[in-house]
């Protein structure tokens, strides 16, 4: 083994440059890396990695490496094992806080914990909502989710205000709390924020993670934690004489979700023996598109001061096409996509970006009607499809009956009978006697108001939880239970009664899936209980299910491009008011953040990218005038070059109101009636939520096409009998 790690340090310590090797043997003071776009940052932590294990003769599972995806852990384990230096703790913070917790929670009260993503806290805060009596415009649930998860990051409880709206919030905040430690959950936020509790009153537990468990800490993306992440990392790392971070303060895309600039930029007030290296030599891109990424972030203050360089060739000059309307934008590029295609370039090596995901829609009906294949990544995750979600909740219940979000999504699927005011009455009485959902459903003859019926019901879905409780606790195959679960509960049947025969073979195929992949972690997972699963499957984020090696165009916001690389990148919707955002245009901090989005889009191109704008976009009230972003200003003159479309000629129509265009299309935008309108969030009793693509007709000869998130391909219903409802955003 010795000889074997021998060899593959060697080669791997051989293949830096000179920066890279001078970060790779630091030891004995914290260490902060400023990795450039590109620059190789993921190679020095493994290579560093490998140095500790070879030369310092460090246990590698004393070594933790924290990633800020799921993804990116996997891989950085992946190459290790390959080079022989298997062992190594990688994981997200989320993942190495859930794993403290389910070591040493009991201390502070929690024990097996259940993780609820943003559809169960939503889920939660709908109730509060419902019993503080907050209806209307202020009863939306994920504000509230957004408002307590940010106070999460700041390491901030639940606590007593005077104002007015504040008050409220303050108010939803600690019922919502009180539930979850009810249904013994944690969200996002209670995973940090209650491993630095933990820590923090457990100064022994502490001192065991810093010197025993954990002898050398590397944090990738470190201008992305948030203050609790940076007071758990304290907590962990101690004075950080075995601490590295590395990260890009250029590269700072998320404050909107807590994250904290100041932990990077001021990382010496926090250790104050910390030595600084630069990664500037970039192996992705061609000179001329890190020429004008330097000259456009250069505009930014908050920043550490680096100039990315390459060996690679000059490249072509960047291209900016400003298109004379939103459609001609996405026929344009449609166009070239094809003629890159056809000159070589596989459409997995092309990504197109936007600033918000409504941008994608005239894009992907121009590349159906083109027949380009594309994936929208960052949009429904598999796990989060009804009939996934529907399954898990069954497991989750299963493994946690005090859970009581699964349990009222899975009570009357399949159909039960059992009706919101007998669920309701059986909640009240809940209340009464002090028991658990699972020890009352038992007894529920004994409720007031809950018929015979009901009874049954009841106490044949305890018998099925019990059942497989015990199954699940054996060590059969999670495969073979979870389809003698779905049989025995009959939610094939259902599947197939309430969807077409077409949507309920796309539905059985993720069931399916979803088995398959149930068997391929018991296998990959030797010993693994049923709970590491779920945790695994509710620490997911929508990156960790992109295929990079499908043959698609990649369709994602600038926020999903982060940590990728493409070929070829297209970046649309330059216009202001979208790039920068309009929200943001008034902060001089938001415009630095939008400046380094534009920033990370454009370093992940490795040979060509090009820009647009439109000079008119249009909507389901009129168009209105845009003009092109900033940003495109600040790209030195001589790396870009600004090219402006021939118009085309359109037909058009008009009334009283607005004047609005059309084109030969798959989808045909009429005007709408006044209830609807294109770009509408609705929901579908069937298929459940979506957003309108357009319309066609009038009267009772209207039809909607909606874009369901539970559908592969957009959906045409009658407006006559549509039963849509409209959501917010």
């Amino acid at each position: 083994m010795i000889r074997e790690y021998k060899n593959s340090f060697d080669s791997l310590f051989a293949s830096l440059n000179v920066s890279q090797k001078e970060a790779v043997l630091h030891t004995g003071s914290p260490q902060i890396i400023i990795a450039g776009a590109g620059s190789g940052k993921t190679r020095v932590i493994m290579v560093k990695i490998a140095y500790l294990c070879h030369s310092l003769a460090i246990d590698p599972c004393r070594i933790l490496a924290v990633t800020f995806t799921n993804k990116a852990a996997q891989e950085l384990k992946n190459r290790l094992d390959v080079l022989g230096f298997s062992g190594v703790n990688s994981g997200t913070f989320h993942g190495v806080c859930l794993k403290i917790l389910q070591a040493h929670g009991a201390y502070i009260g929690i024990k097996n914990p259940v993780v609820y993503d943003e559809q169960d806290q939503a889920s939660v805060i709908k109730d509060c909502l419902k019993e503080l009596k907050i209806e209307g415009k202020e009863a939306v649930a994920s504000k509230f989710v957004e408002w307590i998860s940010r106070k999460k990051d700041e390491l901030e409880p639940p606590e007593p205000h005077s104002g007015e709206i504040t008050g409220k919030y303050q108010a939803v905040y600690a019922l919502y709390q009180k539930k979850l430690d009810e249904q013994n959950a944690l969200d996002f936020g209670d995973l940090i924020m209650k491993t630095v509790r933990l820590l923090s009153e457990y100064p022994d537990l502490a001192e065991y993670y810093r010197t025993k468990k954990y002898s050398y800490l590397l944090v990738d993306e470190y201008q992305d934690t948030n203050t609790a992440q940076a007071v758990l990392l304290k907590l962990m790392a101690g004075d950080g004489k075995r601490l590295t971070v590395v990260g890009d303060p250029d590269q700072s895309i998320y404050s909107w979700r807590g994250a904290n600039l100041n932990n990077l930029l001021h990382f010496e007030q926090s250790y104050p023996d910390a030595k600084l290296f630069k990664l500037e030599q970039n192996y992705r891109s061609a000179q001329t598109i890190l020429d004008a990424s330097n000259g456009l972030i250069r505009n930014n203050l908050k920043r550490r001061e680096k100039n990315l360089w390459s060996d690679n060739p000059e490249g072509d000059k960047i291209c900016y096409l400003k298109m004379s309307s939103d459609r001609r934008e996405t026929e344009k590029l449609a166009q070239i996509i094809c003629e890159n295609n056809i000159e070589g370039i596989p459409y997995s090596d092309m990504a197109v970006f936007y600033r918000t995901h409504n941008l994608s829609r005239l894009v992907e009906e121009e590349f159906l009607k083109r027949g380009i294949p594309y994936a929208v990544v960052g949009g429904l995750p598999f796990y989060q499809r009804k009939e996934i979600k529907d399954l898990l909740c069954y497991v989750r219940f299963i493994i946690n009956p005090a859970d009581r979000v699964s349990l009222k999504r899975i009570i009357n699927v399949p159909g039960r009978k059992i009706g919101e005011k007998t669920f309701a009455r059986i909640e009240s009485a809940l209340q009464e006697s002090g028991l658990d959902f699972y020890a009352l459903f038992s007894k529920t003859d004994s409720v007031k108001g809950v018929s015979g019926h009901c009874t049954k019901v009841c106490s044949y879905f305890i018998y099925i939880i019990d059942k497989y409780r015990n199954k699940f606790a054996s060590n059969a195959g999670w495969n073979e239970i979870m389809d003698e679960l779905i049989n025995e509960i009959g939610y094939m049947d259902y599947i197939k009664n309430t969807n077409t025969d077409e949507k309920a073979d796309v539905r059985i195929a993720n069931i399916n899936t979803l088995i398959e992949a149930f068997a391929e972690y018991q296998s990959e997972h030797k010993g693994a209980l049923i709970q590491e699963f779920i945790d695994t499957v509710a620490l997911r984020s929508s990156v960790d299910d992109w295929n990079e090696n499908q043959q698609k165009v990649s369709l994602m916001t600038l926020h999903c491009a982060k940590g990728l690389e493409f070929r070829v990148v297209y970046v649309i919707g330059l216009e202001e008011k979208l790039l920068p955002y309009y929200k943001d245009i008034e902060d001089p901090d938001e415009i630095e953040e939008e400046r380094r989005l534009f920033y990370v889009g454009m370093t992940r191109a490795k040979e060509k990218a090009y820009l647009f704008s439109a000079q008119r976009r249009f909507t389901y009230t009129g168009s209105y005038y845009c003009l092109p972003s900033r940003f495109i200003r600040e790209i030195p003159e001589d790396k870009i070059e600004c090219l402006s479309a021939p118009p085309q000629t359109r037909e058009f129509f008009t009334d009283e109101n607005t004047q609005y265009y059309r084109q030969p299309n798959r989808y045909e935008l009429n005007r709408f009636i006044d209830e609807f309108c294109v770009g509408d969030y609705v929901y579908h009793y069937q298929y459940g939520k979506g957003r309108i693509l357009g319309g066609t007709g009038y009267g009772k000869n209207k039809r909607f096409i909606v874009q369901f998130n539970s559908e592969p391909e957009p959906v045409v219903v009658m407006a006559s009998y549509a039963g849509l409802s409209k959501l917010d955003e």
